[in-house]
């Protein structure tokens, strides 16, 4: 089946499995994602690098959180080696301005609220660290 015709028929099924394979993993807190000022990453056992750019700005993380948009600019699944595996664009649209349903970028959204709540930042590794002694 061609990519196009795919994306007409949203995509290729197994990404939204994936997606829901990362939710699974994140709720039951078998991934740990890391926190940067403008990125959320987790990284697979074989090296495989998942990751989400968020709002580039406070305000536009505000606005996002408004407006009811999804919050996140672009999600994308890569290889050890950085072959994409796959690179969604978030939506800046409010979810209720979206003409037809996206049940990926739906998954994705739905991901991103569970990691922006779980993901840690260096200072909170220091902090699990001092805990631990």
């Amino acid at each position: 089946m061609s990519n196009t015709l795919l994306a007409l028929l949203g995509g290729d099924p197994r990404h939204r499995q994936l997606v829901e394979k990362l939710i699974e993993r994140t709720n039951a807190g078998t991934l740990r994602w890391t926190r940067t000022p403008s990125t959320y990453e987790t990284i697979l056992k074989n090296g495989t690098r998942i990751g989400f750019v968020i709002a580039s700005s406070p305000i536009a993380q505000l606005l996002s959180h408004l407006s009811g948009s999804t919050g996140w600019a672009q999600f994308s699944v890569r290889q050890n080696d950085g072959t994409e595996i796959l690179t969604v664009e978030g939506s800046t649209l409010p979810a209720s301005a979206a003409s037809l349903p996206d049940p990926l970028r739906g998954a994705i959204s739905t991901l991103f609220a569970m990691v922006s709540k779980k993901g840690t930042d260096k200072l909170d590794d220091v902090l699990g660290e001092l805990d631990k002694t």
